[in-house]
Formats: C-alpha cells, sequence, structure tokens
C-alpha cells in the first residue's frame, strides 16, 4: 500500500515537473520572437494565388446563320491571375448554340478566343446566352446574351 502511494506521488511530482519545463520552453520561444533581429530583412508579404477572369465579348449579333455553324471570335477570355483558370461550359438548353472546343484551363496571362456552334435549325431570329463557370473567386460565372437568325431552309 505504502509503495503504491509513493508511486502515485512520484507520479504527479514528474507530471508537475514536464509541465514547469513545457511552460518555460513555451514562454521563452514567445519572448525570443518578439525580440527583434538585429540585421534588417526586407518586409515580405505572401502574395495571394489564385486566378482572375476577364471576358471581352467582341460579337453580340451572329448574323445569318445554319445549323452546325460555327462563328469563330465571339468572345474572349483572359486568366489575369497569377497561376491557372480553370473554364467549364456551359449550354442552355439541347438546342442552344454551345461553344465549340476550347481550352478548359488556361496559364496566367493566356487569352482564349471562344466561338459559338448552332445546334439550332427552326427559323427565325433566337436569343440566346452563353455560359462560363470559372474557379476564379471574383467571377466564378462568365455569361452574356446574344441573338442569331436562321432562314427557312428554301432560303426564303
Amino acid at each position: 500500500m505504502n509503495s503504491l502511494r509513493s508511486f502515485r506521488i512520484i507520479a504527479v511530482f514528474a507530471l508537475c515537473l514536464v509541465l514547469v519545463v513545457a511552460s518555460i520552453a513555451i514562454h521563452n520561444d514567445v519572448n525570443h520572437n518578439l525580440i527583434p533581429d538585429t540585421e534588417a530583412k526586407p518586409a515580405t508579404r505572401p502574395s495571394t494565388v489564385q486566378p482572375s477572369a476577364m471576358l471581352t465579348v467582341s460579337l453580340r449579333d451572329l448574323g445569318v446563320v445554319s445549323m452546325g455553324t460555327v462563328v469563330p471570335n465571339v468572345a474572349t477570355v483572359k486568366n489575369t491571375g497569377n497561376c491557372g483558370l480553370r473554364l467549364r461550359a456551359c449550354s442552355g438548353g439541347c438546342r442552344a448554340p454551345e461553344f465549340a472546343a476550347f481550352r478548359n484551363a488556361l496559364p496566367a496571362g493566356a487569352t482564349e478566343s471562344l466561338a459559338l456552334r448552332i445546334r439550332h435549325d427552326v427559323p427565325g431570329t433566337h436569343e440566346s446566352r452563353a455560359e462560363l463557370y470559372t474557379d476564379d473567386p471574383a467571377n466564378p460565372y462568365l455569361g452574356f446574351a446574344f441573338t442569331y437568325t436562321i432562314l427557312p431552309q428554301n432560303g426564303g
């Protein structure tokens, strides 16, 4: 019984000693970080690494087109950020124009020209919307409206 009691006292004493040593180490580390270095070092801030998407629309009226036509240079996307930008297209429906092939990842500073493929064959003037999703936190969604006209099959 006596040896059990002695063991408990020694264990409590050892635990207290560990806590004291740990608190001294923490105290010294905190104080060390508060003392300025004597050698001057330039102040550096960590830069924010993120993409930045900028959309420029060059054509809002695609004119007279037919199904399957690819209209080039409708818009451009530029990555003005300092790391890669990811792009994903979204179509407005089964007959809505869709983006023709484009790079889905743009390096920093790169520009991508966007083309639209017409999937509609119903005659008349149509209004539609092109949409892109990005991983730019400030511009996660880029979209623009445009019109186009499809002539009847007989040309009149």
